[in-house]
């Protein structure tokens, strides 16, 4: 570290020079690579256990994984389902629980948005049934002070809880 110049400003984020700065897809494909413990990232389940435990905290709706659980968990963005309902990211322990992550980064929730994804019956190609009734999670994650979302199953997280955990 003592070997790096000084510089006059930080550096930017990656996103901005990407301009994609304000693109909530490359945002949230972002996200995921580092929620998949399976993407050679080199931090494993680290920050997949860091965010659900942080999004217990900050929701008071604890996630209850189990370390069988992060092996066989998926992530996956833009998972659309047979009622064209289209989940930002979803993160899944085939069987056991699920979490919906509607992610905002410059836009406001779209009409009924989580409502509809909450009614649904369908995450994806699967059916909502095959997972236990308190194996359902759902997130809106958006910046601190935007508009909360409008389903009440839905459980508010801001950008800022994440940076501070992934940066902990």
């Amino acid at each position: 570290l003592e070997a790096l110049p000084e510089v006059t400003e930080p550096p930017k984020p990656m996103l901005r020079i990407l301009g994609s700065a304000r693109a909530e897809q490359k945002w949230n494909t972002l996200l995921a690579y580092f929620l998949n413990p399976s993407q050679p990232h080199g931090f494993g389940a680290d920050l997949l256990k860091a965010f659900l435990d942080i999004a217990g905290q900050v929701t008071d709706e604890k996630i209850n994984y189990y370390h069988r659980d992060i092996e066989q968990v998926t992530v996956d963005t833009e998972v659309t389902s047979p009622q064209n309902n289209r989940l930002d990211i979803l993160i899944r322990a085939p069987g056991e629980w699920f979490v919906c992550i509607e992610a905002k980064v410059d836009a406001s929730e779209g009409t009924r948005q989580t409502q509809r994804y909450v009614e649904d019956d369908h995450i994806g190609n699967e059916e909502k049934d095959e997972y236990p009734e308190d194996g359902r999670y759902y997130l809106f994650l958006s910046k601190e002070f935007t508009s909360d979302s409008s389903a009440d199953e839905f459980e508010d997280i801001y950008w800022r809880n994440v940076v501070e955990t992934f940066q902990h």
